[in-house]
């Protein structure tokens, strides 16, 4: 059975122990491998552990967990909010979790909520795998599977000029001025799109080379694309941008 690698943060140990009693009579396909009081011992285990789902409250004892989200440019894993501040949920969603989940715990919630998790994973899971059958069979004219939020669409990748990181969603923008919403983080379109001259150029920004109209050094590199948008290159990414821009104009 796949296990999914959990993180419970909270500062009342009675209501942690309560979510571990649950996962283990309920939802046996999670693992809780941390438990974190604090932002900054939480921020240390998910770069460690690289967690699936986070359940978690608002406040932790160095401050509101929000500071903590802030602090990763993408997100790889779910997140599932509990709490007793219900004037705060609005800004939870800003983080897209699965719930928001009102203190005192709801058992029954709890649960259905970490169901739709598993079903979320699943379902990538199997588009994962489509995809791969797709691109091997659609190769030679270059399209692409893509789950958006409501379908598994197919794509010319010639159409698409950028992709943007939205959370645990991703952004597509195509050269005819349209865009679509996919199910899947930055990271893992990344994987795929990087044999297709897609480069990243910032922990939000995955460009396609062809579309590029000009590019500008200096201290504040940047670069601006066919539909007239214009980013800046993150030193993170600079040198790898610019050996894969001249790796794409030699092979003209």
């Amino acid at each position: 059975m796949k296990t999914y690698k959990t993180l419970i943060l909270d500062i009342d140990r009675d209501c942690i122990n309560e979510i571990t009693k649950i996962i283990k009579s309920n939802t046996p396909y999670l693992k809780v491998t941390g438990i974190a009081h604090t932002i900054e011992y939480a921020k240390d285990l998910i770069k460690s552990i690289h967690p699936d789902l986070i359940i978690t409250d608002i406040v932790l004892e160095d401050g509101l967990v929000f500071e903590l989200f802030k602090s990763f440019s993408e997100f790889t894993f779910q997140i599932i909010f509990l709490s007793s501040l219900n004037e705060l949920a609005l800004d939870s969603f800003s983080y897209s979790p699965l719930n928001f989940i009102s203190k005192p715990l709801h058992q029954d919630l709890l649960i259905k909520t970490i169901e739709k998790f598993r079903d979320i994973k699943n379902n990538l899971r199997i588009n994962e795998s489509i995809q791969i059958l797709k691109n091997g069979a659609f190769n030679d004219n270059k399209r692409i599977l893509l789950p958006t939020t409501k379908s598994l669409d197919v794509y010319h990748i010639s159409e698409i000029i950028r992709f943007e990181a939205a959370t645990n969603y991703t952004i597509v923008y195509f050269i005819n001025g349209t865009s679509t919403t996919i199910s899947r983080p930055l990271y893992n379109i990344e994987k795929t799109m990087i044999d297709f001259d897609f480069v990243r150029i910032h922990s939000k920004f995955l460009i396609n080379l062809r579309y590029v109209m000009k590019y500008t050094n200096g201290k504040k590199p940047s670069v601006v694309l066919i539909d007239n948008t214009e980013f800046s290159i993150s030193s993170t990414f600079k040198d790898n941008f610019i050996n894969k821009l001249n790796f794409f104009a030699k092979s003209l």
